[in-house]
């Protein structure tokens, strides 16, 4: 009889103590943010586009939902030469000046990247940085 009181005790705390968890259905609902794991694709620069040194180009790419901000890199094939913009605005676009002390190469690409998660990112095709046919003959 002691053991059967007993489980009757706790079941009557289980159910009291689920009863309170349950949440009132008019209550506010409340939006979150949703997390971003992956980045729209980049447009331009696209596949056989030559930019020159020292000249100023314009980055674009789709815009990615709820992301505020994003993080843009240059490779050289898949790593890392520079950051171009440590955080710029998601609008689509971004005015970059390009170096005039970067060495040319037709393997660099642009990377986006979310500075909330690492992971979600998008690469562009691969494009030519060349010297500018000015500072080519100064070299000479």
């Amino acid at each position: 009889m002691r053991n059967l009181f007993l489980i009757l005790f706790l079941m009557i705390i289980i159910l009291v103590s689920c009863r309170e968890s349950i949440t009132d259905p008019s209550a506010e609902i409340i939006e979150e943010t949703p997390f971003v794991v992956e980045l729209k694709q980049i447009e331009y620069p696209s596949e056989r586009v030559i930019w020159k040194l020292g000249e100023t180009h314009e980055i674009k790419w789709e815009i990615t939902e709820y992301l505020e901000n994003i993080k843009i890199i240059l490779l050289k094939k898949f790593n890392e030469v520079a950051v171009i913009s440590d955080l710029t605005k998601n609008d689509g676009s971004f005015s970059w000046a390009i170096p005039k002390d970067l060495p040319g190469s037709h393997h660099y690409r642009i990377r986006l990247v979310s500075p909330y998660n690492f992971s979600a990112k998008s690469t562009s095709v691969e494009f030519e940085i060349e010297p500018n046919s000015e500072e080519a003959i100064e070299s000479k």
